[in-house]
């Protein structure tokens, strides 16, 4: 089952899930059917504002032993266009008057181009809103140039894993960072 065809076949079996490139098909929440208050609990941006979860990308690279992503997303990176989360954004802070966002990607900067076309749109429409985001050592210090940028179009910070300081333990857990890397990371 390696043609097109077959991959069709599969796709139109019903109550089976798989997974897509085009995860843009999916749209954007529909959050007038949640309590919008009971998110703001678990998003540390600030805690007098309203804030919203969101996800540009679905996927990670990396197949550390501790996490379960590369078993559930796949490991590659599939992203939504910058547009569509730009403009998801948008309608939600003009709806909703959100103000903060949680984006629970895997590493929101695997893809610096995206990264760039993202906050292009940000710089353009001048749109103001905090945002936080996880990513891996290597990565932020790779994407140095986008930080200075990012911060001006509202992110206020990276969630990183800092598991330990030994090299050994980084390995045994399939993550394979350097120490000095950290240590970089610290003076960028």
């Amino acid at each position: 089952m390696n043609s097109k065809y077959d991959q069709a076949e599969r796709e139109n079996i019903k109550k089976c899930i798989y997974l897509s490139d085009d995860v843009d098909k999916y749209g954007i929440p529909n959050w007038e059917i949640f309590d919008l208050t009971r998110y703001n609990e678990n998003i540390h941006i600030n805690k007098a504002s309203h804030a919203l979860p969101i996800m540009a990308s679905r996927g990670c690279l990396y197949k550390c032993d501790f996490c379960s992503t590369h078993l559930t997303w796949g490991t590659t990176v599939r992203y939504r266009s910058p547009h569509l989360v730009f403009n998801e954004i948008k309608k939600e802070i003009e709806k909703y008057n959100i103000s903060d966002y949680h984006f629970y990607d895997d590493n929101l900067l695997f893809s610096d181009t995206w990264m760039d076309e993202f906050l292009w749109l940000i710089e353009k429409e001048r749109l103001k809103f905090n945002w936080i985001c996880l990513s891996r050592p290597e990565i932020i210090c790779k994407n140095r140039h986008l930080l200075e940028r990012m911060k001006k179009c509202g992110c206020k910070g990276f969630e990183l894993g800092f598991e330990t300081q030994n090299e050994d333990l980084y390995n045994n857990m399939n993550k394979k960072i350097k120490k000095q890397l950290l240590l970089k990371l610290i003076i960028c």
